[in-house]
């Protein structure tokens, strides 16, 4: 090694062209960046030649030195002119480290007439876009690369396969316009919790909700969307258990209607901020008040998720899902609910992206609110879970552009009751569990 470095050393003044450039693609190949600028900048100017000043380029970019990799990017554009294979390779480094310039770098370089985009750039355009929150251009540009990766109709490759389900994922995940969702359970002695309906829910929980997602043209608030969504709550009989004595509630007791903005602050956490007007049945009226919640996946992680993986049999998932709920027309009247997820993710068939997922569970839910507000009782909840379930996962309604615009989650879940004013302490529920989302 000693021996090569001295004589390349000796060499780099005499040498040639083609050998300062394949030496220092050599000395990058045994990860000596050091030697490989050297042999292009030592006692001469890498850039009186194009190709020697473009071998520069990549040795900084190999070696991740971006303001090196811009500088000698901006040098060769200045001498010698407009090179869209080299802009093209600027633009991909870019999208890994400065998304906001490899925009603006991606958006000259399709500018020019003679430039042709592969299906790459396509995708990496497509991805900076997604990460500034320009959700309608990157829908286009994840548009363009599926119908540029199938235009041949030809049988696709594994590689071309697994390329086709990041980039239909990646287009279904960029929210903008309408979404809607449909969940809920069945099950008896369930009284499970909802940040819709303030205090006891039912045997039957369903709740319903339409989402409509801005997009950068629209609104300057980014990852914001207006909502409406309805719960209602029923029992399979009149009289429901609560902390081991039988109260009259009647059947459908409970529903709710909600309006409101919400917004996503920070682009890398799942956490959401909520406000709005909700409309819940009080006894024989319904009363209307403003709301805020905080909710969120604290552990969220693409590594970690139920979501399908193309290049995986199995794999591990987790949730930590948290949410707060404040009555703010009546600060005191709060509610929190709390829920950790641990399961295993087995694919069983790749038609429909079928899935089942084994899994266990821990949950805590507390409110405070008011049982009867014109004689001011206020009634405090307490309730802790644990158990087991299993989920079957599937996805349903077959797009050229979104892969399955129908995901569906259906599920078997017992719950222990270790403490709980709302149902008996040492009691079992069994819940069916069922979830669509468009």
């Amino acid at each position: 090694m000693q021996q090569a470095q001295s004589l390349w050393r000796q060499r780099s003044i005499n040498s040639s062209q083609w050998q300062r450039i394949d030496g220092s693609r050599i000395f990058l190949g045994l990860g000596n960046a050091t030697e490989a600028e050297r042999l292009l900048t030592q006692a001469h100017d890498p850039f009186k030649k194009e190709p020697e000043a473009i071998a520069l380029f990549h040795v900084y970019q190999q070696t991740q030195q971006t303001a090196k990799v811009t500088s000698v990017y901006n040098q060769i554009q200045a001498r010698y002119g407009a090179n869209n294979q080299l802009t093209q390779e600027y633009a991909f480094y870019l999208s890994r480290h400065q998304p906001q310039q490899a925009a603006y770098v991606m958006q000259r370089l399709f500018e020019q007439l003679n430039y042709q985009p592969n299906v790459f750039i396509l995708t990496a355009y497509g991805d900076v876009l997604a990460k500034l929150d320009h959700n309608k251009q990157a829908k286009v540009r994840y548009q363009q690369a599926i119908d540029l990766l199938l235009e041949d109709k030809k049988p696709l490759t594994e590689t071309d396969k697994k390329l086709q389900h990041y980039l239909q994922d990646s287009h279904r995940n960029v929210y903008q316009g309408w979404a809607f969702s449909v969940a809920g359970w069945v099950g008896q002695n369930a009284s499970s919790r909802s940040s819709l309906i303030t205090g006891q829910t039912g045997d039957y929980y369903q709740q319903l909700e339409a989402k409509y997602y801005f997009n950068e043209t629209q609104w300057q608030l980014p990852r914001s969307a207006l909502y409406i969504n309805y719960g209602y709550s029923t029992n399979f009989t009149d009289s429901v258990s609560v902390g081991g004595d039988q109260q009259n509630y009647g059947k459908g007791f409970n529903d709710a209607v909600e309006v409101g903005l919400e917004w996503k602050p920070l682009k890398e956490y799942t956490v959401f901020i909520r406000g709005g007007l909700k409309s819940q049945k009080t006894m024989n009226d319904y009363q209307v008040n403003p709301y805020l919640t905080i909710r969120g996946d604290l552990l969220a992680n693409d590594a970690w998720s139920k979501a399908w993986k193309y290049d995986q049999q199995q794999w591990w998932f987790q949730q930590l899902y948290a949410e707060g709920v404040a009555n703010l027309a009546n600060i005191d009247n709060l509610s929190f609910f709390g829920r950790y997820d641990l399961g295993r993710v087995v694919k069983v068939s790749d038609n429909h992206k079928q899935r089942i997922v084994p899994y266990g569970f821990m949950q805590y839910s507390y409110s405070s609110y008011d049982a009867e507000e014109t004689l001011n009782i206020k009634t405090t909840d307490n309730d802790v879970r644990y158990g087991l379930g299993v989920l079957w996962l599937s996805e349903w309604m077959s797009n050229h552009y979104d892969g399955y615009k129908l995901i569906s989650e259906l599920g078997m879940e017992w719950q222990y009751v270790g403490q709980s004013s709302t149902a008996k302490e040492g009691d079992n529920a069994f819940l069916l569990r069922y979830a669509l989302y468009y």
